[in-house]
């Protein structure tokens, strides 16, 4: 329960952070079509995400149908090869997939596998080279590059980024969950989510808090992923049973569900931010003028923002009177969809 309990207090926290997604976030020619690109975008997870729940179910089924006994005795043998039970757990689909798809429909699914893990690469490859030039190098320079050594530098950030990956991927050994590893690693921007909401939202946040808030979402993560591995090499060879023992004795190293080490590192940003903060700012600042509000406001454009809502029910959606009518529809049917299937659940 907890896992999905954290899941929801993560989805809040990290909503509108994730630097491999920001070019999506800053690229809508007004807020309001921001906000229906999200709400829209929210659609393609739909079906992906049926898929992902109906492939392991269509697998548990087959595992036990007495008229598939023998191929189920089969996938049982291939998956007791593996080792390591997390990975055997996680294997369990991809295996039993090879016996049940026929020929041809197993090489579809394949080229669509291949097919989606190009597209997800090359974006990351993009995104990520791009922000290490255009938001960690260009910032210090006082003179901008010029527009052919730019692109130039830009390029060799991809390709940087591409080497990182492949180094990382051959000293890194996968041992755990791929959830639980997404979960440790997504953690490392963890900053991100208190500076954003107390750069917003609160007029006593400071830069010093911001800078702890990022340094302590990232040691903690790195901390645990670098000691996970330290510690499974170093008990490779030791009995199972005694590897156990070992491992409660070093459980603040290693011991601790990633998970749960994603929602401390969370709330110690949110902590550290708070704290820092109140110990380095001299005076508050004014939100309305930092966010161009109020008096502050810049001058109307052709496309104003209308924040006022028809009834407080539409208020608390986030429903506007900027949103035509096919925009309520997709808004309310993500809202129902996504209660709907919490309710459920």
């Amino acid at each position: 329960m907890w896992f999905y309990l954290i899941d929801i207090f993560g989805a809040f926290y990290v909503f509108g952070n994730w630097q491999g997604s920001q070019a999506y976030d800053t690229s809508a020619l007004s807020p309001h079509e921001q906000k229906m690109g999200n709400i829209i975008s929210t659609w393609r997870t739909v079906p992906q995400t049926l898929l992902i729940i109906l492939i392991p179910i269509c697998v548990f089924a087959f595992l036990n149908v007495d008229a598939q006994s023998h191929q189920a005795e089969m996938i049982n043998s291939s998956i007791g090869e593996i080792s390591n039970k997390n990975i055997a757990s996680q294997m369990t689909v991809p295996i039993a997939l090879s016996h049940i798809l026929p020929v041809g429909l197993k090489g579809l699914f394949c080229v669509a596998m291949l097919f989606f893990l190009i597209t997800t690469q090359d974006t990351y490859l993009h995104s990520w080279g791009s922000i290490i030039i255009q938001d960690v190098v260009l910032p210090f320079r006082k003179k901008p590059f010029s527009p052919q050594f730019h692109v130039t530098l830009l390029r060799l950030s991809i390709i940087g980024v591409a080497l990182f990956a492949f180094i990382f991927s051959l000293f890194f050994e996968q041992r755990q969950y791929i959830l639980m590893f997404m979960a440790i690693t997504g953690a490392i921007i963890s900053g991100a989510g208190a500076m954003l909401a107390g750069g917003l939202y609160w007029s006593r946040g400071t830069a010093t808090g911001a800078c702890v808030a990022i340094t302590i979402g990232w040691i903690i993560p790195v901390t645990k992923l670098t000691n996970g591995q330290v510690l499974a090499r170093m008990f490779d060879d030791v009995p199972v049973e005694e590897r156990g023992r070992l491992l409660e004795t070093a459980y603040w190293l290693d011991g601790m569900n990633n998970q749960y080490v994603w929602f401390w590192t969370m709330m110690s940003c949110i902590a550290s931010y708070i704290l820092f903060s109140l110990l380095t700012c001299r005076r508050s600042v004014n939100l309305d003028r930092v966010l161009n509000r109020g008096q502050y406001a810049k001058e109307a454009e052709p496309d104003a923002i209308k924040d006022e809502a028809r009834s407080i029910w539409w208020k608390i959606l986030g429903i506007t009177q900027e949103f035509t009518r096919t925009d309520r529809w997709l808004a309310t049917m993500v809202i129902g969809w996504n209660f709907g299937c919490f309710g459920i659940f």
